[in-house]
């Protein structure tokens, strides 16, 4: 089980004992609204996964990340904005030349 999805399983299970949901929160070190959320998920999907096609898209393809890979291991003294530029990655925000 991811660790994740296992201290997911951990935030329920002190839940359907009795804890509070404030004292679930500063035990795990987690706001008061992710314990509720996963709470609230568990009561109404039987379920502590993510859905399937949640969180951020991937911005590159696996021929792109293979080349940018590639580059590095080749040239393994280049900074990251050569690598960048050489091999036309999509870089969500490339720093100014010098910095």
């Amino acid at each position: 089980m991811p660790r994740q999805l296992s201290e997911k399983a951990q935030i329920v299970s002190r839940i359907e004992e009795g804890w509070s949901i404030r004292a679930v929160a500063q035990l795990y070190n987690r706001n008061k609204k992710t314990i509720l959320k996963i709470k609230q998920r568990w009561e109404q999907e039987d379920s502590l996964k993510r859905k399937i096609g949640s969180g951020r898209p991937k911005l590159t393809n696996p021929e792109q990340d293979a080349a940018f890979l590639g580059y590095l291991r080749n040239n393994p003294f280049a900074t990251v904005r050569d690598a960048v530029i050489d091999t036309a990655f999509p870089a969500s925000q490339l720093p100014p030349a010098g910095e």
